[in-house]
């Protein structure tokens, strides 16, 4: 039988480190989570360029563009939330956490926009893109490793 002593120093030792890995684990989702949707938004953006051309160009259906300015919506709140989150946790950055929040209220100007005119809705258009890219390089970049390592890490020991 081992004594109640030796189990306080063993339950002891080991809540500092279950604590840790608790209480970094939101911070780590989180981060996750901005970067899968970073990467939804820049695709959106991507597929939004792609039909907005197809209208101009081809004179297609905007059916598609249609249902992309909407999804866009639903790609920057998914941005931004886990943004603010991970930032509000103490381990995001501000940078990011702004751009994504800039993004997504941009992403309500640009709707608007379209009722105005191609003159207000293209430059628009380019903020969003802006913000959707850089919110997917800060994403990355941010990662607790970071860029760096990440393209050291794969290309050590290569001549």
């Amino acid at each position: 039988m081992s004594s109640p002593h030796n189990s306080t120093n063993s339950t002891a030792t080991a809540a500092p480190s279950s604590a840790r890995r608790t209480s970094a684990a939101p911070a780590r989702l989180a981060a996750q989570a901005v970067k899968i949707a970073t990467v939804a938004v820049a695709l959106n953006v991507f597929v939004l360029f792609i039909s907005a051309g197809q209208m101009i160009g081809a004179g297609a259906s905007d059916t598609v563009h249609e249902v992309a300015a909407v999804t866009l919506h639903i790609t920057t709140a998914a941005a931004a939330l886990p943004a603010v989150a991970h930032r509000l946790l103490g381990s995001g950055s501000t940078a990011l956490a702004v751009i994504t929040v800039v993004t997504f209220a941009a992403s309500f100007a640009q709707a608007w926009s379209a009722g105005l005119g191609m003159t207000s809705h293209i430059p628009g258009a380019f903020v969003i893109c802006a913000g959707a890219l850089g919110a997917a390089v800060l994403a990355f970049a941010s990662s607790p490793r970071g860029v760096q390592s990440h393209v050291t890490e794969h290309t050590a020991g290569r001549p």
